[in-house]
């Protein structure tokens, strides 16, 4: 993986700054503000799969959970959340998955011993910024089937 400077992070985030829309910005805005506008404006990132289906587990394979980020510029984006929920309450007491990852993956495979037949699930995933300040979630619900073998 490429690695780059300090600097050259810095120089491109205010290139990107300078060539976002002007609509974002009001002159009356310091560099904090206009920095809070760009991360408001950032739109979360979009499930591909599974979204809203149903999701047939056929001889132990594991689920395959995608998503795409944003089109914005990933340079502000520092890691994305995962959370996988059992039924469609975002509750503490129903989470039984959740990891960060690098902005750079988009597919997470989770065993099928995580499933249970006939039970709807809930997966939700945000962009956190290099500031700290989290993206707008994005969740998805889902049933999940087992095929018994054959």
């Amino acid at each position: 993986m490429k690695r780059y400077s300090v600097a050259a992070v810095f120089l491109l985030s205010a290139v990107i700054i300078l060539l976002m829309p002007v609509r974002v910005f009001s002159s009356d805005m310091n560099g904090e503000e206009r920095l809070e506008a760009i991360l408001r404006s950032v739109s979360p990132p979009q499930l591909v799969y599974p979204n809203n289906t149903v999701v047939r587990i056929v001889r132990n394979e594991p689920v395959r959970f995608q998503w795409v980020l944003s089109s914005e510029p990933l340079v502000f984006i520092d890691y994305i959340e995962f959370s996988l929920y059992r039924g469609k309450e975002l509750a503490k007491g129903n989470l039984i998955f959740s990891k960060r990852f690098p902005k750079t993956v988009s597919m997470l495979e989770i065993s099928p011993s995580a499933f249970s037949d006939n039970q709807v699930y809930t997966w939700l995933i945000r962009q956190v910024f290099l500031r700290g300040d989290r993206s707008n979630e994005r969740l998805a619900v889902f049933m999940v089937l087992k095929k018994s073998k054959r």
